[in-house]
């Protein structure tokens, strides 16, 4: 199987992950050449593919006057401005990779015992922005994914554009509802759904457009994604101890898995129910005693929006999709490696079956302080064990 990285090649590349770096730039000024002598520590950047916005936080010292017993504000300013572009880059020895594109949401004054009075920069991407408004329209869009790319257009994500905190180009996947009207012979006929917000965020119409399908929405660098969800296939990286692997948790159980999905609606129109199913494929166990436990379970669930045997069986998909990942999860603590994002599979060799996997990996926290140095913790999940 191929992989877009090789751990071995990483490491060349690294100098065997040797004098690890952070780059942050702030409106388009690097931290690290700022002539106040500002020094950025404990840096965590967490990104995810699942519907929580990524983040990125870090501590601003050598920033109190301790004479004049205040913050050296002049000097700083233009360093912890509200809504500033920051992005962040990791790496060693100078080869660095941007890992986060944001911008500053919350500026804290801090000052803890046995310390000296530092600031606290907390960034968020594009979807902080997304949770800040509230609102009841009616959109222009009459499909899911062209509703999305109608939000974006929005002066306050244009400035976000302008200012580099995202790529103008946006990778939205058509939605299914979408395919359909691309299909249909009447270019001019309506679909089915009714494109309103009622009382709601861009970011909270951003999850129901995404849980309805099976998406994710995320930001990968400055590029934001709204795509099917574990539609990119191809493996990352391959893991192991040794290789990268420095700690893990690997863990399965039953809870909450059932043998079949079954998603209900109405055909209005028709007066008739519309149902479509959905059963578990992969293997829970490699052994035959975990299969009877779930026989003959099921979870249906009723949505009055659907009303085509199309949208339902999408549906009925996506939450078996939901469901078996429960199956397993991996939690794994690795040398700090800029290449680790969500969004993507990634392999864990040599651990013997089931504990070496493929796992699905939908959170990474880059970690870059004086006590560890770089590190990077996957947290993952997957829906069948190895036999």
């Amino acid at each position: 199987m191929g992989r877009e990285f090789d751990y071995k090649q990483l490491k060349r590349k690294y100098d065997d992950f040797s004098a690890p770096m952070a780059d942050i730039t702030i409106n388009d000024m690097k931290l690290s050449e700022n002539k106040f002598n500002i020094v950025a520590t404990d840096l965590e950047v967490e990104l995810t593919s699942e519907l929580e916005a990524s983040t990125a936080e870090f501590r601003l010292y050598n920033v109190f006057d301790s004479e004049k017993k205040e913050f050296r504000i002049q000097d700083i300013k233009k360093y912890i401005f509200l809504g500033s572009a920051v992005s962040v880059s990791l790496g060693y020895r100078g080869a660095v990779k941007m890992i986060f594109s944001g911008y500053i949401a919350k500026v804290s004054f801090q000052y803890e015992p046995e310390d000296v009075p530092f600031i606290e920069i907390t960034c968020m991407d594009i979807k902080g922005v997304m949770m800040a408004s509230n609102y009841s329209r009616q959109l222009k869009a009459k499909t899911y994914s062209e509703a999305v790319k109608e939000i974006f257009q929005a002066v306050n994500y244009e400035k976000l554009k302008n200012i580099g905190v995202v790529d103008s180009r946006m990778n939205i996947q058509d939605t299914p509802d979408t395919v359909e009207a691309k299909r249909s012979s009447d270019k001019n006929k309506e679909t089915d759904e009714t494109m309103e917000m009622v009382a709601e965020s861009d970011y909270e119409f951003l999850v129901k457009a995404a849980k309805k399908f099976g998406f994710e929405a995320y930001t990968e660098g400055k590029v934001f994604n709204f795509i099917k969800a574990m539609s990119n296939t191809g493996v990352l990286i391959a893991l192991q101890i040794g290789g990268g692997l420095l700690g893990f948790d690997i863990s399965y159980e039953t809870a909450g898995m059932v043998e079949q999905v079954e998603v209900r609606g109405m055909d209005t129109g028709k007066g008739k129910v519309i149902s479509a199913k959905k059963k578990y494929q992969g293997k829970l166990s490699i052994g035959n005693k975990a299969k009877p436990l779930i026989k003959n379970t099921r979870y249906v669930f009723h949505d009055a929006g659907i009303r085509s045997q199309n949208r339902a069986q999408d549906r009925a998909e996506a939450l078996m999709q939901e469901i078996s990942c429960r199956l397993g999860t991996l939690k794994a603590e690795c040398i700090g490696m800029p290449e680790l994002v969500p969004g993507r599979f990634v392999e864990i060799k040599g651990l013997g079956k089931p504990a070496a996997n493929t796992f699905y990996i939908t959170k990474v926290r880059h970690i870059l302080n004086e006590t560890k140095g770089y590190r990077s913790i996957l947290y993952g999940k997957v829906d069948s064990q190895t036999t």
